[in-house]
């Protein structure tokens, strides 16, 4: 039988659906042999071996009916380092569904593993719709513990590599490695050079999180509100926090005009914020008027540790009143910047009300996002904090907001307010540790990966959402 122990053979049944264990042989003649028909047939897949490769070579193909079984084989036509993959596609058939899978057995429970595979592909057009990468933990009573997604990939010539490094949940013992295929007519997938192997520690990453609160009392000048903010990040860093956010037009707040705020960046402004990062080893998130030839930008910019400007994000959409005023909108992209803490992205404002633009920063990797703000007075401010605890729950991202009138905030990917400075003036931070997720409910099961940023990185829809891409 497949499986040595009979509690994981159950496990398997409960979760896998009716199997067929139908054994045959693949002679270097017939593995490009057509395998409808053989639900839950195994066959050896030849790879290199490696003595840290916790999976072996025997692999089953299984559908959860024989309709919509997809043609599949080992393909020695199609071959990485030698070795032949294993192929599925659809043959005609969009209803097409099924997977490759092996069950690795004894598996330390709350150890960490890394996988990886090399996956080609032909006629997919939206990749995770119809590729899944799936590890499905089970205890030693057949009962599952966990399950989380693999997505991370690079492209390397026809190969994207697939790799991750998961925690496994506490109790398990027994591990699942599920290759999906899926809802392809046309398409054809390969996969080759399959691996688990136990990896390090995943090392805490704990990180603290500032904001603040402050709307300097005219009359002002830039420089006024630079000196007033630094001495805002001086107590951010004394906590001691890793990363500030401060608010939008930190340098016309208090009345000071426009066009005399404006500056270029980087410029003076950024230099002081610089010299102020550089003197509280923290970083600064801020916003404020750019001026780039004739036009004016509401612009944010992070400084890093060491003083140096980072990088810039121009607002995307604009108040009208700040239209009216003159401001240029900027057109992105929506940058993620890594820092020596983990990867954040920037939004400013009014940005926070149109979903794309957080959801964009999620995609590309942002774990906090950071949100330069003025105010949001929409019935007191509960829309606001609505809005701002969606964000964090649609995405699975940290939100760091910075206000004058609204209340400032940091909340985790839960929605939970981990901070808020309601109406009080001041400096308020966090402690999170970014390795590990918020305790969810049961089907995320965030204690091995399976995060809501994980999820929705794969289990999104891109080519069934056109009219959102569209006026």
């Amino acid at each position: 039988m497949f499986i040595g122990r009979h509690a994981v053979w159950h496990w398997l049944l409960a979760t896998s659906g009716p199997l067929l264990t139908v054994r045959f042989c693949l002679q270097p003649n017939l593995r490009r042999r057509l395998d409808r028909g053989l639900r839950g047939a195994h066959i050896s897949l030849m790879q290199t071996d490696k003595s840290d490769n916790l999976l072996t070579s025997e692999w089953q193909f299984t559908s959860p009916r024989a309709e919509i079984e997809p043609t599949h084989g080992l393909d020695d036509g199609v071959m990485r380092d030698g070795s032949p993959s294993l192929s599925a596609w659809g043959d005609g058939s969009d209803a097409c569904f099924g997977r490759w899978h092996q069950v690795v057995e004894g598996i330390r429970p709350a150890g960490t593993y890394r996988f990886s595979v090399h996956l080609r592909t032909e006629n997919i057009e939206h990749l995770w719709e119809n590729v899944l990468v799936r590890l499905h933990w089970g205890d030693d009573e057949g009962r599952e513990v966990g399950k989380t997604y693999i997505h991370q990939h690079e492209q390397h010539g026809q190969w994207r590599h697939i790799t991750g490094i998961r925690r496994a949940p506490a109790g398990a013992a027994v591990l699942e490695v599920q290759l999906f295929f899926r809802w392809s007519a046309e398409g054809r997938v390969w996969w080759a050079d399959p691996s688990l192997t136990e990896a390090p520690p995943i090392e805490p990453r704990p990180v603290t999180l500032a904001t603040v609160r402050f709307n300097p009392t005219p009359p002002t000048t830039p420089e006024s509100n630079l000196d007033a903010f630094g001495r805002l990040v001086d107590q951010a860093a004394s906590r001691p926090a890793d990363i500030v956010c401060l608010p939008e037009y930190i340098t016309s707040i208090g009345g000071v005009p426009l066009e005399t705020a404006a500056a270029p960046i980087p410029g003076p402004h950024t230099e002081a914020l610089g010299e102020i990062a550089r003197r509280n080893h923290i970083y600064i998130v801020a916003a404020m008027p750019e001026r780039d030839g004739r036009a004016i930008y509401n612009t944010a910019v992070l400084i890093d540790r060491a003083g140096a400007l980072v990088g810039t994000y121009r607002k995307t959409h604009l108040a009208f009143n700040e239209a009216l005023a003159g401001v240029r909108q900027g057109n992105g992209p929506y940058r993620v910047f890594d820092t020596d803490f983990g990867r954040i992205g920037i939004a400013i404002c009014y940005d926070n009300l149109f979903t794309e633009v957080v959801r964009c920063l999620a995609l590309d990797g942002a774990e906090v996002v950071l949100l330069p703000f003025w105010d949001d007075a929409r019935d007191g401010d509960h829309c606001y904090r609505v809005t701002a605890r969606a964000r964090c729950i649609d995405n699975g991202i940290y939100l760091v907001t910075a206000a004058y009138d609204g209340p400032s905030l940091i909340i985790d990917p839960l929605g939970h307010i981990l901070a808020d400075s309601r109406s009080e003036d001041g400096v308020f931070t966090a402690e999170i540790d970014l390795s590990t997720a918020p305790k969810t409910c049961p089907w995320l099961n965030s204690n091995c990966g399976g995060t809501w940023r994980t999820r929705l990185a794969v289990e999104r829809r891109p080519g069934a959402y056109g009219r959102v891409h569209t006026d």
